[in-house]
C-alpha cells in the first residue's frame, strides 16, 4: 500500500510544478555548453547533447535516461 500512496503523491506533486510554470524554460545554447551539465562529459558526435524539456539544461543521453512529454508546452 505505500508504494501506491507514494506513487499518488509523486504524481499530484509533479502536477503541482507543471501547473506552476507559465512558460517553457529557455534552453541552453549549444555553443554555451560543451559538457553535460550534470556529469562533466565532453558531447561529441558519439556523445550527444539533449535538452531537457523541463528545465532548459543540456545533458547527456546517461544523465538524460528517460522521456516524458510536458503536455503543457
Amino acid at each position: 500500500m505505500a508504494g501506491k500512496a507514494d506513487a499518488r503523491e509523486g504524481a499530484a506533486q509533479r502536477d503541482r510544478l507543471l501547473e506552476a510554470i507559465m512558460t517553457p524554460p529557455l534552453w541552453v545554447p549549444d555553443d554555451v555548453s560543451a559538457t553535460c551539465m550534470l556529469c562533466q562529459a565532453a558531447f561529441s558526435a558519439r556523445r550527444r547533447r539533449h535538452h531537457c524539456r523541463h528545465c532548459g539544461c543540456t545533458v547527456c543521453a546517461a544523465c538524460s535516461p528517460r522521456k516524458a512529454p510536458i503536455d503543457k508546452f
